[in-house]
């Protein structure tokens, strides 16, 4: 869970992707009595671990502006559901698949960052697993379930273009990245949902024309 004494960097989710996992979220709660919704938590992806707060977080705009300036457009796919089997609860998750070209710059963005601040780096020893999480419950018993349920009947095949970084505070914006317009929006401007979703059509109509 987010803590105020460390950056994140995360994909929020917006649009059609995320009214359906938010439907979806609904359901299961309905139908399984011990599903829980992680409190205050935005349906996102996260980039990079947990940054502890040892450095200007302007260093972690400027790492990020200089390893995303050759990238103008990023797409992933989500694809099935799982759970991690945690000793306490047992997160629910969607699956998420990025094209190598942008797993190569998350890489190096985290070893550009790795060099001036100190990462909670969960990701070391299990790798980067992008997903995201839907919700937990505390038997694996109930998570399996889940997961079948899910797999069978909750499917969603859906291609996405990847418009922002979002650069936290706990659970607060700092600034947002546009990836496609090269711009970095303040946090009144992030949260302007409107100007997002017509960037997206701009984003798509831009890979729709591409001729790679």
């Amino acid at each position: 869970m987010p803590h105020e004494n460390s950056y994140f960097i995360e994909y929020r989710l917006c649009g059609k992707l995320r009214l359906e996992l938010i439907s979806i979220q609904n359901e299961l709660e309905r139908k399984f009595p011990d599903f829980n919704q992680f409190d205050k938590q935005i349906l996102h992806i996260t980039l990079v671990p947990p940054i502890k707060q040892s450095i200007a977080k302007e260093f972690i705009l400027e790492s990020i502006r200089e390893e995303l300036k050759s990238i103008r457009v990023v797409e992933f796919k989500v694809k099935n559901y799982d759970f991690f089997d945690n000793d306490d609860v047992k997160p629910i998750f969607m699956k998420v698949g990025f094209d190598k070209n942008f797993n190569t710059v998350r890489e190096r963005l985290v070893a550009r960052l790795r060099k001036k601040v100190e990462i909670v780096d969960r990701f070391e020893n299990e790798g980067f697993n992008p997903h995201i999480s839907l919700g937990f419950t505390e038997h694996k018993k109930d998570a399996k379930e889940i997961v079948d349920l899910l797999n069978n009947k909750y499917y969603v095949k859906m291609r996405q273009v990847f418009d922002r970084i979002s650069i936290l505070n706990g659970n607060r914006i700092l600034w947002e990245y546009d990836i496609f317009n090269k711009k970095t929006l303040s946090r009144t401007e992030a949260l302007k949902n409107r100007k997002r979703l017509d960037n997206i059509r701009k984003i798509i109509n831009f890979k729709n024309k591409d001729p790679k």
